[in-house]
């Protein structure tokens, strides 16, 4: 009678109760090593950005800097506030060094490389070639003085800037002898991108050029009738005067 009854665990349970202790195990297991791999991460990413440079920019390499130095762009139309790499040469120092024939002739293989080569190259898909062929067209670009000169100007007067910087430019330009021969400039003062190269203007453009010399004409014809028409009203008021005075 003093004797209690103990019941074996059914197979069930047992099964039960490993499976749970052998699941916390690999959750700790799991956890030991994802801790393992932070430490290591820690320790081993000082040792491996310190004193990294990027081989193009010169600037110190740091993946965790939450404000990384970004080298800026240069701009297309403030050219004379930043300059990045190579040196610029003073406006005082440039000197047209290319003769009449070979800034002729320089004209003529920068229309070939930008008519002919760039775009077989892209539809060629030979990334390599038109990088090469680009980059030539850059450095006889850079070789006649007048083109970047040319550059300034036509950003000058297309801003709107003062008269005596567009003139001193204007002066650089003939200083250089002015555009190459066989580019003709038309009144504007400065030579533009499709007549450097000898672009064709595509339809599209061609229709909105037309479009829009309609819409300057009608407007030009507008504001003549609407200054007749002031001028007649101011007639008419003085004629009222008159008869006001004069009954």
């Amino acid at each position: 009678s003093g004797l209690v009854s103990v019941s074996s665990p059914s197979p069930t349970q047992l099964f039960a109760t490993g499976s749970s202790f052998l699941g916390e195990d690999d959750e700790d297991e799991d956890e030991e090593d994802e801790e393992d791999d932070d430490e290591d991460i820690e320790l081993s990413t000082p040792r491996r950005y310190a004193g990294a440079t990027s081989p193009f920019t010169g600037m110190k390499l740091d993946p965790w800097d939450p404000n990384p130095l970004i080298k800026p762009r240069p701009s297309r139309i403030f050219k004379d506030d930043l300059t990045l790499g190579g040196s610029k040469v003073k406006d005082e120092d440039l000197v047209q060094s290319m003769s009449s024939e070979e800034r002729k002739e320089n004209l003529q293989v920068m229309r070939g490389i930008r008519k002919s080569d760039l775009p077989d190259l892209r539809m060629r898909k030979d990334h390599a070639g038109w990088v090469e062929a680009n980059n030539d067209l850059n450095r006889r670009y850079e070789k006649d003085p007048w083109f970047g000169i040319n550059e300034r100007l036509r950003d000058s007067i297309m801003l709107g800037e003062p008269d005596d910087k567009v003139k001193y430019l204007q002066d650089l330009a003939d200083k250089l002898l002015g555009p190459p021969p066989g580019l003709e400039i038309g009144k504007k003062g400065y030579a533009v991108h499709t007549e450097i190269y000898e672009i064709g203007i595509s339809p599209t453009r061609a229709t909105s050029m037309l479009d829009r010399e309609i819409r300057e004409d009608r407007a030009a014809r507008g504001r003549a009738m609407m200054g007749e028409r002031v001028k007649n009203q101011e007639k008419q008021q003085r004629q009222y005067e008159d008869d006001m005075r004069n009954p």
